[in-house]
């Protein structure tokens, strides 16, 4: 009865064809050699924010340490010392319309910005500031800048790597 079964089922897969495709060889897959890969461009884009002061949110400045956030966005990472020199650049013509200001003097510049152990250091070069309101302004707006780096818990703001009596209103 085995037997009678198997022929048949061997004469079944001949006059199907079965045979042929048992019979076939495997074609191997095959790409082209050095053909370039397109691939679409990927959009990355990165967030930081900077802290200025706002005459629209306190027109009369009372406490000139009031600083309001902006967030801006940008296609490559933003370093510590890059986010530190957007915030000295000021607001942009945008932010300026909606009332930010800052008390950076323009002729400020960045030495470098550290950080270890979670304290930040904002070095700059000497520059001159005058009066205890801007004062105020500048060192809110930097260290509530500083603030939003990763891993940051406090910040000490030098000039010229010295952070006594620097500053002083």
């Amino acid at each position: 009865m085995k037997k009678k079964y198997l022929l048949f089922l061997f004469i079944l897969m001949v006059f199907t064809g079965c045979q042929k495709i048992l019979h076939t060889p495997v074609q191997p897959i095959t790409s082209p050699v050095n053909t370039p890969v397109v691939t679409p461009p990927i959009k990355v884009e990165f967030t930081y924010t900077l802290f200025f002061n706002n005459n629209r949110k306190d027109p009369n400045m009372i406490d000139c340490t009031l600083v309001y956030p902006v967030t801006r966005k940008t296609n490559i990472m933003p370093t510590s010392e890059f986010i530190m020199n957007e915030l000295i650049k000021g607001p942009t013509d945008a932010e300026k319309k909606e009332g930010y200001v800052t008390a950076i003097p323009k002729e400020c510049q960045v030495n470098f910005v550290s950080i270890s152990n979670g304290k930040v250091i904002v070095d700059f070069k000497p520059f001159h500031i005058a009066g205890s309101c801007a004062t105020g302004a500048f060192t809110a707006e930097v260290k509530q800048t500083a603030l939003r780096l990763p891993f940051a818990k406090e910040v000490q703001i030098t000039i010229q790597g010295k952070s006594e009596e620097i500053l002083q209103p």
